[in-house]
């Protein structure tokens, strides 16, 4: 039985590393990912009635191979803490989002002229960075300016 349970935990990291592989290849240096495909590189699921998802992936080579994923998607503000709570579940460090804070300076995404990348355009928004668990960067900005509906930027890096 624990043979069994051993085969399946290495069958899906085995599935995980595959999706990792296959999405960045060695001469994408960018690339705008589908909506699978930024679900799979997640680490928690898109809140419900997720919409209007944008997302992208960049290598930088150099000392070691370093990804950033940026993404923007709106959600629904009843799923406002909801989201919160899934990303605590992901932290190693329990982090909170700060309201006015905003962890997007210097961000990558805004070198590439992304038209959908428009953090900076918010008047009222929070912010969040962490760690995970497994080790990547996070940084979180949602726009909280719409009563109705939320815009989530974030950048991940590993």
């Amino acid at each position: 039985m624990a043979r069994l349970i051993i085969s399946v935990f290495v069958l899906v990291l085995l599935g995980a590393c595959n999706v990792t592989t296959n999405l960045f290849q060695p001469d994408d240096q960018t690339r705008t990912l589908t909506v699978e495909e930024l679900v799979a590189l997640l680490e928690f699921p898109l809140p419900p009635m997720t919409s209007d998802v944008h997302a992208q992936y960049t290598v930088f080579s150099g000392q070691g191979r370093d990804l950033n994923l940026s993404a923007r998607f709106s959600i629904p503000a009843e799923n406002y803490l909801l989201f919160q709570q899934t990303l605590q579940s992901i932290s190693a460090e329990k982090q909170s989002f700060r309201e006015g804070y905003n962890p997007l300076l210097g961000s990558a995404a805004k070198q590439y002229g992304l038209t959908w990348w428009t953090p900076e355009q918010s008047v009222h928004y929070s912010g969040v960075t962490f760690t995970s668990n497994t080790g990547r960067s996070y940084r979180i900005f949602i726009r909280l300016d719409n009563p109705v509906e939320l815009l989530v930027y974030l950048e991940i890096w590993w």
